[in-house]
């Protein structure tokens, strides 16, 4: 299958210094068993083959192959020596963009930490265990037993593709476990769509009955053009001070934390009171952080716009059955701090902009330009690899990230209690995050499990010490209680 433009978009877009990699980092308070782990990840790579395939071809016109290293297994299995334990950095090797390099591996790889013989082992400050409404949680004095990093290319899937592979994983394992059918629960999958994989759907009515509002969607689009915004540069913030042991690793920071019980209800009536969604408050908060965060570092704005970059799944019904891939599209969204003096006008508009950018379909243009870029080799390389910022902060929002895996659990929640060697895994917290790129070293993302909101922030440890990023989702969380508080 050759590369859609999006895909090889997205190869070009990778490299050395800013790997173009997706990340899931799970604590689990159990210790998950090898074997049936390794079992249910060669039958959840099965159905998803993106995740068993390599780049060959010329530069100019790569296609996947099946991987003729199947024999491998993605999966990097150890017992962690403490030392090796930082909770702000994953723990990846520090040639990962060798691992990942889609013309020799797959572009799928896990990494699991065994922790369980580091009793001492002290809870991270971000894994606060959620333990209201949340069944099979321990509290927060729980120590992890172990850790699941999963790490993909963004040329094989987007996020919510990457969440979807977790959750079959996770889903499959404990299938296994209970000795269940490793399908129950998993949706039956048809690999033939993967060649439908690049449809826009631009043919069809309900993208064709806007096409006539599309030139507004051009001329927003001129306005990003020509303004500049703020970016977050190392040269102004206070020199981090907090660096991972392995300085190969600095790009690789992310750190996360639950939103309370309490607050997450409250975002969720004041989003019906106010008839806007989560979404545009969380995003509101986000807004609001940028420029006091900023400040507190050190970094006094010397752009008045603020650019958010934010990926849209355009994923439909109709693919519902499609194996994981990449069905996202980005939009920017621009703010300065005089727009925000009215908190009711200024949600408010947030909120209907989004809401227009996805009911009209203006968040296809990315993707029609990526497609138009194609045609030219160098034009696409040009533009995926340019060094300049796209944004300050990239905001993703993945929902109910970790739905299937705790719905399934649910459906099984009377069965009689295993053995510890035994049990499914239980799940302490998670942090899905998405790539930094020069200039733009923070990515935030906001999830949901259960009852309560969590955020997290992938960081580039070059620019950012883990603090500072700490401060930023702290900051965020304040602007949450401000906004839905009033």
């Amino acid at each position: 299958m050759p590369l859609t433009s999006i895909e090889q978009f997205h190869r070009l877009s990778s490299s050395r210094a800013h790997p173009n990699i997706l990340f899931c980092r799970i604590m689990f308070a159990t210790l998950l068993q090898r074997a049936p782990f390794q079992r249910a990840l060669e039958l959840v790579q099965e159905r998803h083959f993106l995740t068993k395939r390599r780049l060959a071809g010329s530069e100019r016109a790569p296609f996947w192959v099946n991987d003729q290293n199947s024999n491998d297994s993605p999966l990097t299995w150890e017992t962690a020596e403490e030392t090796q334990f930082d909770t702000a950095f994953l723990p990846l090797p520090g040639d990962l963009e060798e691992k990942l390099d889609l013309r020799s591996t797959p572009g799928a790889h896990l990494w699991y930490q065994n922790f369980a013989a580091k009793s001492s082992l002290p809870l991270p400050d971000q894994a606060v265990a959620v333990s209201e409404g949340c069944a099979g949680v321990h509290s927060a004095d729980t120590q992890p037993r172990s850790m699941l990093v999963f790490a993909c290319h963004h040329s094989v899937a987007d996020g919510m593709g990457g969440g979807r592979f977790v959750n079959e994983l996770l889903i499959a394992y404990n299938n296994l476990l209970a000795g269940r059918d490793w399908q129950d629960g998993l949706r039956r999958l048809e690999p033939a769509r993967l060649a439908q994989r690049n449809q826009l759907g631009l043919s069809r009515w309900d993208y064709l009955k806007h096409i006539w509002k599309q030139p507004i969607a051009l001329i927003g689009m001129s306005k990003f053009l020509f303004r500049g915004f703020h970016t977050i540069v190392a040269g102004r913030l206070e020199t981090p001070s907090e660096t991972s042991a392995d300085t190969s690793l600095q790009t690789f920071g992310l750190i996360g934390r639950w939103i309370s019980s309490d607050l997450s209800a409250q975002i969720d009536r004041f989003a019906t009171d106010k008839s806007v969604s989560a979404n545009s408050i969380a995003m509101a908060a986000v807004f609001y952080a940028l420029p006091t965060w900023c400040r507190q570092q050190g970094d006094d704005p010397v752009e008045k716009w603020f650019r958010m970059v934010l990926p849209i799944s355009i994923a439909s019904k109709d693919d519902l059955r499609l194996p994981m891939t990449n069905r996202a599209t980005i939009v920017q969204v621009d703010r300065c701090e005089e727009q925000m003096q009215d908190v009711d006008s200024f949600l408010h508009y947030l909120d209907r902009e989004i809401k227009i950018i996805v009911r009209w379909q203006f968040d296809k243009l990315f993707l029609i330009i990526v497609r138009l870029m194609s045609a030219s080799h160098w034009w696409l390389r040009r533009s995926a690899a340019s060094p300049q910022a796209r944004g300050t902060v990239v905001f993703t929002n993945l929902g109910q990230a970790m739905r299937s895996v705790d719905r399934h659990a649910k459906k099984f929640s009377g069965e009689v209690d295993r053995t510890p060697s035994d049990r499914p895994a239980e799940i302490i917290d998670f942090d899905f995050a998405g790539p930094t790129r020069n200039a733009l070293p923070l990515n935030f993302t906001i999830q949901r499990y259960q009852q309560r909101y969590r955020i997290s922030a992938r960081f580039d440890g070059r620019c950012l010490a883990p603090s500072q990023a700490d401060d930023f989702l702290r900051q965020v969380e304040e602007e949450l209680q401000r906004l839905t508080g009033r």
